[in-house]
């Protein structure tokens, strides 16, 4: 094999090489692009969560009564109004 042949051989596997890392690069690109998406969305419905939350007079008023619970060290009743604060929260997210 003579060198030009084999300088043209060499050239071109760099050039494929190139075009697979840059492929590969364009793959890496879309699916960061896609995670952020994801996580945009996600923050997004977490903003209007907490927005009906915010809203809702049942459940805080179960924040407060949570609060008092706690100064008064009240296992018990902690137990029993943190479970009805998730119940009421999962309640108001589903007929948003």
């Amino acid at each position: 094999m003579k060198k030009s042949e084999l300088e043209i051989l060499v050239k071109e596997a760099i050039e494929e090489v190139n075009q697979e890392n840059l492929q590969q690069e364009g793959k890496a690109a879309k699916f960061l692009g896609g995670l952020a998406f994801v996580a945009a969305l996600l923050a997004g419905n977490a903003k209007i969560d907490q927005d009906f939350y915010n809203n809702d007079p049942r459940i805080e008023q179960l924040e407060k009564s949570l609060l008092q619970a706690k100064e008064n060290n009240d296992k018990e009743k902690i137990k029993d109004i943190a479970r009805k604060l998730k119940d009421r929260k999962i309640a108001v997210t589903q007929f948003k």
